[in-house]
Order: C-alpha cells, then structure tokens, then sequence
C-alpha cells in the first residue's frame, strides 16, 4: 500500500503542486468534458437557428481546457488568463444571454478558486 502511494506521489507531483491546485484542474478538466457532451448533444437536436451562445460555449470551452492543463502543469499564465477570463465571461454573458441572472453563489465560488490559485502563484513557474 505504501508503494502504491509514493507511486501516485511520484505521479501527481504532489511537492510542486499542492492538492488545491490537483483538485481545480481535474474538477476543470471534467467540467469542461461536460461542456464538450452538452455541445454534442445540442448539436444532434439539429437545431435551425444558430444562436450565439453555442460560439460563446466553444470559446469558454478552449478558455477553460487551456487554463486548466496549464494549471495542472503549474504555469503562471494560467492564473492570469483564468482570472481575465473570468472577469470577460461575466461581462459577455451578460450582453450575450438575455436571460443572463447574476449569481452570487457563482461569483463566491470562483472567488475561492481565485484566491487559491493567487496564494500557490509564488509555486508556479
């Protein structure tokens, strides 16, 4: 048991990069595999009208699976460009969407990912 434990210790990496930051980039990666469905599932509806939010989905899309394998491999540009994007997505999802609402549950949430990702920044290359 213990050498399967060095073993995923030798794998992860967990010296440089902290379990915090395992953990966003996988949850990340994940969700943006969701997206990925979601899009495919749109897609088959074949739906008539093209509206703007599936491009708007395809560019956060990129926007997170960038942010998060450059998370994973602890470069310092990932923090800055998901912070960007962060910030961008609200601002475009509100002119974007029309039926954009405002969630502070949401905001709290990348709030906390902000500040992690912020404290291990000295970590990062």
């Amino acid at each position: 048991m213990k050498k399967l434990l060095n073993l995923l210790k030798e794998k992860i990496n967990l010296e440089k990069r902290p379990i915090a930051i395992t953990l966003i980039s996988v949850l990340g990666i994940i969700y943006s595999i969701f997206i990925i469905y979601f899009l495919y599932y749109v897609s088959s509806l074949k739906l008539e009208t093209f509206n703007m939010i599936y491009l708007f989905l395809i560019f956060y899309l990129l926007w997170l699976f960038i942010c998060m394998i450059g998370l994973w491999k602890m470069k310092s540009w990932a923090v800055y460009i998901y912070i960007g994007g962060t910030i961008a997505w609200h601002f475009l999802n509100g002119f974007i969407n029309d039926k954009y609402e405002f969630s502070f549950y949401i905001l709290f949430i990348q709030a906390i990912i902000i500040s992690i990702l912020l404290k291990y920044l000295k970590k990062m290359d």
